[in-house]
């Protein structure tokens, strides 16, 4: 065979056929419900735009350009208004539990300096020797003493609440209806609380205590009931149709030592409020109570004063802490100490 022979050989063998074309993959489920969710969501967003086209048209119709504009300037300033008026009130709220937190913390700082000053003092006064015409003048051997314990009743328990003016006005009320009426009563502590915080000095009446002062405008205001009427375990109302039985006429605030032990001897129970300090809860077997330096006021109590012995220069008190404390309830503490814890002392008036 010739070298064109081979040639043409080679040119007509049979050439391999080309791949068929790939045919596109079908579609994913994923890519395909998600082409479904985008198209739903598309014309649901086309929905809204035409309704949103179709509400600014109306409101253009009715109101215009200007009165929508105005609309929307209305309503801006009234939300700015209110925000501003929320947020003045709440500064205002801040601003004033900021003030009383401050005063209060002002005024146990103050008292626990009044006691301090008034200790000093009488520290000091001690150590001085006094001329004749100073010293006491009650005659030796003639000692003054009074207890009115009996008349102002059993000693009771105010066990954990605050109420411990309700009781020291009892006693005091209790005592001057023994000596009018010659009765033994024994009124309601509780009715007595209850209607203290109606007069008392501060607004309100969700919290825990009250003052004598307070204590005393309510028994002249709205009177006092029998404990029979007003148990103390009902804490919000009298029995069913009952009504005070005593009211008083007046009270009258005292000044110092020397006033509590002239009513008392003039035959009245006294009713003081004092600062507690660790001292005062911790008395002897006796039930004397020691106030020592340095003085840490734990906070504020009241007591029926029913008793004074000038031998010992003691008050003989009752407490409402149950017959447990004390000599079965009731407390002794010499003057200069009643002076150290004194915040205030009143008689009452039938």
């Amino acid at each position: 065979m010739s070298q064109e022979q081979k040639s043409e050989s080679s040119d007509h063998s049979p050439q391999p056929s080309p791949l068929p074309p790939k045919l596109p993959l079908p579609p994913s489920w994923e890519d395909y419900w998600a082409h479904q969710v985008a198209e739903k969501a598309k014309t649901k967003v086309l929905g809204y735009f035409g309704v949103l086209a179709a509400l600014v048209s109306i409101l253009i119709t009715l109101y215009g350009v200007n009165g929508i504009k105005t609309l929307l300037e209305d309503r801006f300033t009234k939300i700015v208004a209110e925000k501003e008026k929320e947020a003045t009130a709440r500064i205002e709220r801040q601003l004033k539990e900021f003030e009383e937190e401050k005063l209060k913390s002002f005024g146990l700082q103050l008292e626990a300096l009044e006691i301090e000053a008034k200790q000093k003092k009488e520290e000091y006064l001690a150590k001085l020797v006094l001329p004749p015409q100073y010293r006491e003048t009650t005659p030796r051997g003639e000692i003054q003493s009074i207890d009115l314990s009996a008349d102002a009743g059993a000693i009771r328990d105010q066990g954990a609440e605050g109420t411990t003016v309700g009781f020291t006005v009892a006693y005091a009320l209790q005592a001057a209806i023994k000596k009018r009426d010659g009765k033994a009563v024994t009124l309601s502590a509780r009715s007595i609380y209850v209607q203290a915080q109606k007069y008392d000095e501060w607004s309100g009446e969700d919290y825990e205590g009250s003052s004598v002062e307070g204590a005393l405008k309510a028994v002249k205001a709205s009177g006092a009931y029998l404990e029979s009427d007003w148990p103390y375990s009902s804490k919000t109302a009298p029995s069913l149709n009952a009504k005070p039985s005593y009211k008083i006429a007046d009270y009258t605030a005292l000044k110092g030592i020397p006033e509590i032990k002239a009513a008392l001897l003039g035959g009245k129970v006294i009713m003081v409020s004092i600062y507690i300090t660790n001292d005062f809860d911790r008395p002897d077997s006796k039930g004397r109570v020691v106030i020592k330096p340095p003085i840490k006021i734990i906070g504020g109590h009241s007591l029926s004063i029913v008793g004074y012995n000038s031998g010992t220069a003691e008050f003989k008190f009752s407490n409402m802490w149950g017959t447990g404390w004390g000599e079965r309830g009731v407390g002794y503490i010499r003057d200069v100490d009643l002076q150290k814890i004194l915040d205030s002392a009143y008689t009452l008036k039938l």
